[in-house]
């Protein structure tokens, strides 16, 4: 039997009519670098938006995301809306599933299935994604070749088994073409023995202007996230040298002049590092200030009680 090859406007009507018949729509788009796995999100919610009677129901400014935070803000926000998860590996790699804005992502994604939304995000390898972001997602499409996908769905009429993509089965099959790779043998995988296989998907490059705009809309994207990521590294570091800071006025040898000429040093009034000062030892449960931890500065001390021995000594004494 020929396999089926679905055109772009196929497709796409497949997705609207299970987005209006009241199914959320997670899709993963993987392979290589360079493939036009955001070619085809991009031509894919174009078409969709169409459908929908409404070209501007697609908004790439608005829709393509580039960061974790945004995506979930979509997700609680949007009713039958667009979410373009550009580089979902930000979002939802394997390795970051015990990080709190993972299990956030995870957990808005079941919260708000009904919200009926379109979420696409782009991973290089499908199995970088976390185990329960997979099971999640409706259907996949592995970008072979420029202008050319193989489409899986995901088998959810399973009674038995808890793996929609069935990766046992298709892993066996997957190392046959391997073997015979190995072997010399002519290296021809046919997609269309795999259990989950759909069909094949053709699609065109963006129009000119959509490759500009899209374009644009990455740098920056790209570049925002690239100033918050130092803005946030900056933070830090000033955040571990305000630790190093109190770990030294607590042990004691710290003069209120020294702490003075510090916060002036990294850009802080001496008010404003005392302030931060005590914010952390209350959160430390500390019942003092930073003024009861402070040296006394001896030598100033002395220095001042000399000057005025000096200017007030009785000339008769």
């Amino acid at each position: 039997m020929q396999p089926v090859t679905w055109s772009l406007k196929e497709i796409a009507e497949w997705i609207y009519d299970r987005q209006h018949n009241k199914y959320d729509v997670v899709i993963a788009l993987d392979g290589p670098r360079g493939n036009g796995k955001s070619t085809l999100v991009y031509k894919l919610f174009t078409r969709i938006a169409l459908l929908n009677g409404n070209k501007q129901l697609f908004n790439p400014k608005k829709d393509i995301l580039f960061d974790r935070t945004e995506v979930l803000n979509d997700l609680e926000k949007k009713r039958f809306g667009f979410i373009f998860a550009d580089e979902m590996i930000n979002s939802a790699h394997n390795r970051d599933f015990w990080s709190t804005e993972q299990k956030d992502f995870v957990k808005m994604l079941n919260m708000y299935r009904d919200h009926f939304n379109i979420l696409a995000g782009c991973i290089p390898f499908f199995y970088d994604m976390d185990t329960q972001l997979r099971k999640l997602v409706s259907i996949r499409f592995t970008v072979v070749n420029r202008g050319f996908a193989v489409i899986q769905f995901a088998k959810t009429e399973q009674m038995y088994g808890n793996d929609p993509w069935q990766t046992d089965i298709n892993k066996k099959i997957e190392s046959r073409w391997s073997n015979a790779w190995k072997k010399g043998q002519v290296y021809n995988p046919k997609f269309h023995n795999l259990t989950t296989f759909a069909g094949y998907l053709k699609y065109g490059p963006l129009g000119k202007k959509q490759e500009i705009l899209y374009q644009q809309i990455k740098d920056d994207k790209r570049s925002e996230l690239k100033k918050e990521a130092e803005t946030e590294a900056k933070e830090l570091k000033k955040d571990d040298f305000l630790g190093h800071i109190l770990e030294r006025v607590k042990q004691g040898v710290v003069t209120k002049e020294e702490l003075r000429l510090t916060a002036l040093n990294i850009g802080m009034t001496p008010r404003g590092l005392n302030t931060a000062l005590n914010h952390r030892l209350s959160s430390e449960d500390v019942k003092t200030t930073v003024s009861a931890h402070l040296k006394s500065d001896n030598k100033r001390a002395d220095e001042s009680k000399n000057y005025k021995k000096k200017v007030f000594k009785p000339k008769n004494l």
